[in-house]
């Protein structure tokens, strides 16, 4: 987490906040404007997200996660398409 040079917001990933939830916070991608990379609070290791048109796309193992680009730093939309609610 130290390695989040600027703090994007926190979201959960993988279910029920109370069962199998984990906590990510976005990161932005030194090496690229479009790609961001998340860190686990879990210890689940680091994912990227890959930006498609305005949406920045994870595929979560319970199913495909959808987060809008945020037009500020701390302002983050998400959509889960299996209908688990994605914020605490």
């Amino acid at each position: 987490m130290n390695s989040c040079k600027y703090n994007r917001g926190y979201f959960y990933i993988g279910g029920v906040v109370s069962s199998n939830a984990q906590l990510f916070r976005i990161c932005p991608n030194t090496n690229a404007d479009l790609v961001y990379t998340i860190a686990s609070t879990s210890g689940a290791g680091i994912k990227t997200f890959t930006e498609f048109h305005n949406w920045l796309w994870f595929g979560a193992a319970d199913g495909k996660v959808y987060v809008r680009r945020p037009f500020q730093e701390l302002q983050i939309e998400m959509h889960n398409t299996n209908a688990t609610n994605p914020l605490a």
